[in-house]
């Protein structure tokens, strides 16, 4: 039943024109290739998806504004909420501070997801392959890592990539 909602879902989205995936493959992805299949924070995980497309070029309708913490799209979160609600995704709210009013959403594979990221690994292998060589030539090389540098530093990295002042 969530297979057949997925399939639903990916039907009417953007396809990559370099990569012939979807979205929603493309994020599964990125997810199963991460670090233990999770990014720690939305916020970071909308900038790493920002520097990709931004270097490769890989969806046209995937658009970017200016936001609190630099570049954000609406269809990244909506997508997002979509894989959340379809099973394949799982959010972890983890709370600073004792008045909790500063916090971080991680984001990680459900088992679902990971099956399914498995699925699509060997239903896209070209696609998988350059998938993973862009994250590991741009966002975790020998000279630093995007997944676990000081958030602070990574957005102003993105910042300069935005061209903000």
């Amino acid at each position: 039943m969530k297979n057949d909602r997925f399939n639903e879902l990916i039907r009417f989205s953007e396809k990559s024109r370099k990569l012939g995936v979807s979205l929603e493959e493309f994020i599964i992805m990125f997810l199963g290739l991460s670090p233990e299949h999770r990014v720690e924070g939305k916020t970071r995980f909308q900038k790493l998806i920002y520097i990709l497309n931004t270097y490769y070029d890989l969806f046209d309708n995937l658009s970017f504004f200016r936001y609190y913490y630099g570049p954000f799209s609406t269809e990244l979160d909506d997508t997002l909420n979509n894989l959340k609600l379809l099973g394949y995704i799982d959010e972890e709210v983890i709370y600073f501070g004792v008045d909790h009013f500063n916090f971080q959403v991680n984001i990680s594979l459900t088992e679902l997801g990971i099956k399914k990221f498995r699925e699509l690994k060997l239903k896209y292998q070209v696609p998988f392959d350059r998938i993973k060589d862009m994250i590991n030539s741009l966002l975790k090389t020998d000279t630093h890592d995007y997944y676990t540098m000081e958030l602070q530093n990574f957005l102003n990295i993105v910042y300069n990539i935005a061209g903000y002042k």
